[in-house]
């Protein structure tokens, strides 16, 4: 309950002691690390997150727990390491999908697209009726500059499994890139349709029916964009430009000037995490 409230301090204060007199007990120890987390004690949640790992190795959260905070440090080739470790060990999760797909991801991320495909590949085959390994094995083709072989995987799920947002999304997305517009705007349409709220395909629809000389309508899709997201420079931008064609220009400035705002604002965001991630593991004077 701290923890959801954003009261993680006073929950160390709780799982510490808790910690020492169970060191086995795996759940104890991840919502320690969730708490160091939250507090950017970074050292200690990947100490307590590993201590979890070794607590309850059969336990897929666990290693993606310790992994996913890895991975946000850059620190793949550890990740890589503690997932094939888990994998290769005497003992092994009961169902490795989740495994699978984050060792794809970190291969991925490692530029190691056969070795990411192959990861892949061995989670489609665990669990062919989930989507996101499709979307994964896409996303492989996508990072190489190949679109055509990308939609491959997308269409064979698209027409055996049932109808998903984020499926018909990369679809779109793809034949987009593709220059087939038709199916595209299918595809975005039957995406918006599904999960009307997911910003990215408003967005992209945006972007199909400014291509289509389709202005009308593409202000629609990026002012959607900003209802749902108002901190979204990307569609800012793009109708500063919109309005700007359409001779709205007074509007044209406002949108540029938020646009040069936003960018400025989510510089200054990353830039202080950054800060704070490196601070978290710098030795104390």
């Amino acid at each position: 309950a701290q923890i959801n409230a954003e009261q993680s301090e006073k929950a160390i204060l709780l799982l510490q002691p808790l910690a020492l007199q169970k060191s086995g007990d795996a759940t104890i120890l991840s919502f320690l690390g969730s708490a160091y987390e939250a507090t950017n004690q970074l050292p200690q949640a990947l100490d307590a997150y590993q201590k979890a790992v070794q607590a309850d190795p059969d336990n897929a959260d666990r290693y993606l727990d310790y992994t996913r905070l890895l991975m946000d440090l850059d620190r793949n080739d550890e990740a890589a390491k503690v997932i094939e470790q888990s994998m290769n060990g005497a003992q092994s999760t009961q169902d490795p999908y989740a495994l699978d797909l984050r060792l794809g991801v970190l291969r991925l991320k490692q530029a190691r697209y056969d070795e990411a495909r192959t990861a892949i590949n061995e989670a489609i085959a665990i669990h062919p009726e989930l989507v996101v390994g499709y979307v994964a094995l896409a996303q492989s083709f996508m990072q190489q500059g190949s679109d055509e072989k990308a939609l491959e995987p997308l269409l064979k799920a698209r027409a055996s499994l049932p109808q998903d947002a984020t499926l018909e999304y990369y679809v779109g997305l793809l034949m987009l890139r593709l220059g087939k517009y038709k199916e595209a705007e299918g595809a975005l349409r039957n995406s918006i349709v599904l999960r009307p709220d997911v910003v990215e395909s408003h967005y992209q629809l945006g972007k199909l029916y400014t291509q289509t000389d389709r202005l009308p309508q593409a202000r629609g899709e990026f002012e959607r964009v900003i209802a749902l997201a108002p901190a979204n420079s990307n569609a800012h931008y793009q109708l500063s430009k919109l309005y700007a064609k359409l001779g709205e220009t007074q509007k044209a400035a406002e949108m540029a000037d938020e646009t040069r705002r936003l960018m400025q604002s989510q510089r200054e965001t990353a830039l202080a995490k950054q800060k704070a991630r490196i601070s978290a593991f710098q030795a104390p004077e």
